[in-house]
Parts: structure tokens; C-alpha cells; sequence
């Protein structure tokens, strides 16, 4: 049975372009031009058998990311589970279909580009600006992270679980100012060889300058309600800025 490919190729400066494949020698060969040009190239599918199907049979795809739109928190166990050794890119259905609006490129142009991170497995998660949103997210969050690492410590899950609680909630109550009509992008991303763990959060809101917040934070002890940043800056290794986008990242699992 000749089964069909939707492929997505990026330089994460702009949108991502979409490529369809019946042949299999058009397929290998595109992949091979667009990696002489060090651009980013993913498989993008609903159907993991198809997937599983040419990553079996076809070895030089052994280091392409595979995107996948996932429907509920059994696809997680299930996909982590099996013989795929691909980097994989899990989506839920609102950021698989917001795909080529650019906030997929802009996240993972950090991660891929500045951090130099290039295996690594991620969950793409689009929530609305609600708290009860916010619940929902870090289910998926626990549920993502145990499938990879099943002998994670609890006390090291409650410090991640205290950060993206924060971040999630500083991008939901002061970024989006809990406007149902404007989302957060959540981006989870790890390597499970090299122990490093990252967040990425997006709002739709002006961003701010975390250095300076983080210092007026300290300096000001009365500030209650922004001790958050102060948590998220002792508990992380890495914490990146870039106006409504914010990546914390540990080194070690």
C-alpha cells in the first residue's frame, strides 16, 4: 500500500513550508538537499504506523524529528514506547493546526538555533488563558515527562511542576491579562541521553525585560506576587528572554 507523507521544512526565520511525497526517492532526496543547506526538516503525520513504516525500511531517516498532532495522553506512552528513534515533536490538535503561523519557528529557532540542541524530544502544547487551562497543561507535562524518564524522583517533578506553574500562569494572568481569545504556546523539550529538561513559554502579550524584572524583584522584597521569577531563576540552570517568550532549562535530569 503506497503510503503518503506530509513533510515541513525551516529555516526558523519564517514559516514553515509543506511538502507532500508518494515516492520514496523524491522524499530521500529532498531530505538530502536540505540537509547540505543546514535547514530543518521534520516528518509531519497523524498516522505513526506510516511513520514507523519508512523509519523501518529507510535508515537515513534515523535522525529526522517526527511531528506528531496527538489526541490524548495515551498517544504520549504509546509513541515514547515504541521503536522510533527519531527526535519526536508532539503537538495537541490547536498547535498542530496553528502550525505555520511562526510560533513553532520562533520557539524552537532558540532551542535549535542559540542552544544548539538537536535531538531532542518535545511537546507543543497551545493553551487558553485560563487557570483551569493551565491544570490541563501540567498533566500533560507529568504525563510527557515519566513516559521519557519513568524513574524520575518526585521532589525533582515538584521543582519542574513549581517553574512551569509559574511561567504558565505569569504568561496567562500578565502577559494575556486572561483574555480567553488570546493563547499560550508551551513548548517541553528534552534529551533524554544528555539530562538536559526545558520549558518554553509564548504569550500574545508585550513582554518584558526578565533581567531588569528579576533585579527590581530582589531589590524590592515587597513584591510578592512577582517572587515567582525569583523561584524560576534559583530552581533553573538556564533562563532565556526574548520579550513574550521565556525558555528556563535544567542540566541535568
Amino acid at each position: 500500500m503506497k503510503r503518503k507523507l506530509i513533510c515541513i521544512e525551516s529555516d526558523f526565520q519564517e514559516k514553515p513550508r509543506r511538502y507532500e511525497f508518494d515516492d520514496i526517492n523524491d522524499l530521500a532526496i529532498t531530505i538530502q538537499k536540505f540537509q547540505q543547506k543546514g535547514l530543518f526538516f521534520a516528518f509531519l503525520t497523524e498516522d505513526l504506523n506510516s511513520i514507523r513504516y519508512f523509519l523501518r525500511e529507510f535508515t537515513l531517516f534515523s535522525q529526522v524529528p517526527v511531528l506528531v498532532k496527538t489526541k490524548s495522553l495515551e498517544d504520549v506512552d504509546y509513541i515514547f514506547t515504541g521503536v522510533i528513534p527519531n527526535p519526536i515533536f508532539l503537538f495537541n490538535q490547536d498547535f498542530y493546526e496553528r502550525l505555520e503561523e511562526g510560533d513553532f519557528c520562533r520557539i524552537h529557532n532558540k532551542i535549535w538555533g542559540e542552544l544548539h540542541h538537536k535531538k531532542y524530544h518535545a511537546l507543543n502544547y497551545t493553551l487558553k488563558s485560563t487557570m483551569d487551562a493551565i491544570e490541563i497543561a501540567v498533566d500533560y507535562l507529568q504525563q510527557f515527562t515519566f513516559s521519557i524518564f519513568p524513574d524520575m524522583k518526585n521532589h525533582r517533578f515538584f521543582e519542574y511542576n513549581l517553574i512551569i506553574r509559574e511561567l504558565l500562569t505569569n504568561a496567562v494572568k500578565h502577559g494575556n491579562r486572561f483574555d480567553i481569545n488570546k493563547t499560550v504556546k508551551l513548548t517541553v523539550y528534552t534529551d533524554p541521553l544528555e539530562g538536559y529538561f526545558g520549558f518554553a513559554v509564548l504569550d500574545e502579550g508585550e513582554g518584558f525585560d526578565y533581567n531588569t524584572r528579576l533585579k527590581e524583584v530582589r531589590e524590592d522584597e515587597l513584591r510578592v506576587n512577582q517572587r515567582g521569577l525569583f523561584l524560576i531563576n534559583e530552581f533553573s540552570h538556564l533562563v532565556i528572554s526574548d520579550k513574550n517568550l521565556i525558555i528556563t532549562e535544567f542540566n541535568k535530569i
